[in-house]
């Protein structure tokens, strides 16, 4: 499937969010081999060689904070949002990233 879509539309930027039931090196190996990026929900116990080499990392210095809201409403419909943004001294001064 993967090779089809690819071929289809060769320049469209594709991300796929996964479960952690797809957490495995076949699916990052397709997305990798045809330029994909990729968020896989982590849950405890899956792609445990990841989560032990994130344990291993020291602190670099930066500073993640997280919050959400459930059940927005938009026109009428549910969304849910997730803002993230982390913290992190640049040359000597706080800077600060956000995604949402």
């Amino acid at each position: 499937m993967a090779g089809k879509i690819k071929k289809e539309f060769p320049r469209l930027p594709i991300l796929l969010l996964a479960d952690s039931l797809y957490a495995s090196e076949p699916m990052m190996d397709i997305c990798w081999d045809n330029g994909w990026d990729f968020i896989i929900r982590y849950q405890t116990g899956s792609i445990s060689g990841i989560t032990e080499e994130y344990e291993k990392v020291p602190e670099k210095g930066k500073e993640g904070h997280a919050e959400f809201v459930n059940d927005i409403d938009y026109n009428g419909k549910s969304v849910n949002m997730l803002r993230f943004w982390e913290e992190k001294m640049i040359k000597g001064e706080a800077g600060r990233t956000d995604f949402q």
